[in-house]
């Protein structure tokens, strides 16, 4: 059960804790081209995202209108799961024609477990190599791990930030200023992300938060990511604002359950 921003009972210390969150997420993103004005393409989208969070453990649900997604990490794996749940497109006769390979998808179910004690979900931007077969995470799943999942992470030796949209032809290195809550938690309160040449490429900042369980969670975020121009120079890729609309004790975890071979 959900409390509304409120901070609760004391949980016994001797019982795993999570905290359950949603938020509503808002991205801004320009493609790169321009639209028949003659000025920068954007695309909006908007997501209800539902974290359940512990020390070690977190499972994200990104909220997607056609399909019951999530995404887990248990200590050791992160599991993958969906079900198709309705047809991408409104216009269901036309999607069924203009794509007759996805006839009959409604209810098909897939469900991945990949080996990666890191918990980050979708290593491939880390570890990439051609052909490499590894979960690819949305941005939107990327987002809500570094702002509500990340802590444990983040105190690892040598570890990397992932940028949660990839908008270069391949990873490169980059160096990271982060500055974390001062819990036991330890989700970041900023982040900047550098590429060699000390150009900003991502900005996060925590702008209002709150405590749960002596956890510190952002309550309000903006996320702010750059890229090479195609001229000269850099520019915003996309802009990312999140706000949480309840938040409280959480139940224990349920991991997912199912085959790594889709059905």
């Amino acid at each position: 059960m959900i409390f509304c921003l409120s901070l609760l009972a004391t949980v016994s210390h001797g019982a795993a804790r999570f905290v359950e969150l949603t938020a509503e997420v808002e991205t801004i993103s320009w493609p790169g081209d321009e639209d028949s004005d003659g000025r920068p393409r954007e695309a909006r989208n908007r997501w209800i995202v539902r974290c359940v969070v512990g020390t070690n453990s977190w499972l994200i649900d990104p909220g997607f209108a056609d399909r019951k997604e999530t995404w887990c990490f248990t200590g050791t794996n992160i599991i993958h799961r969906y079900v198709q749940t309705r047809y991408p497109s409104k216009d269901q006769e036309l999607y069924q024609r203009n794509h007759p390979e996805q006839i009959g998808i409604i209810g098909r179910q897939s469900t991945k477990v990949v080996e990666f004690s890191d918990g980050y979900p979708g290593k491939i931007d880390l570890l990439w190599k051609p052909g490499a077969d590894d979960l690819w995470s949305p941005p939107i799943v990327r987002v809500a791990w570094l702002a509500f999942c990340s802590g444990s992470y983040l105190k690892r030796d040598g570890r990397t930030i992932p940028l949660p949209s990839v908008p270069f032809t391949r990873p490169f290195p980059y160096s990271d200023k982060t500055a974390s809550f001062a819990d036991g938690f330890g989700l970041p309160r900023s982040v900047e992300l550098f590429a060699t040449n000390t150009q900003q490429v991502l900005r996060y900042q925590v702008q209002q938060s709150t405590n749960v369980l002596g956890w510190n969670f952002p309550l309000k975020f903006e996320l702010v990511q750059y890229r090479p121009a195609r001229t000269t120079g850099w520019e915003s890729h996309s802009k990312t604002s999140g706000q949480v609309t309840a938040i409280g004790i959480g139940a224990q975890l349920q991991i997912p359950t199912g085959s790594a071979v889709e059905k």
